[in-house]
């Protein structure tokens, strides 16, 4: 269960982290998408009783 849910939460986390900031390059690239996609994953699983919600990408991003 906890595997369903770490998946479940890391497509969550990729369709935020693939809208991040569209017009600079900076974001496109698949080194800084998957920095942005652990930081966001270990904050939800450190996180669970707030849990991961839209929008935090754009915080995390703003800080990378």
């Amino acid at each position: 269960e906890t595997v369903f849910l770490d998946e479940e939460l890391r497509d969550d986390i990729r369709k935020d982290v693939d809208r991040t900031f569209p017009d600079l390059q900076f974001f496109q690239s698949s080194k800084t998408r998957q920095i942005i996609s652990d930081i966001l994953f270990v904050y939800g699983k450190q996180n669970a009783h707030v849990g991961y919600r839209q929008g935090f990408h754009e915080i995390v991003g703003v800080l990378v």
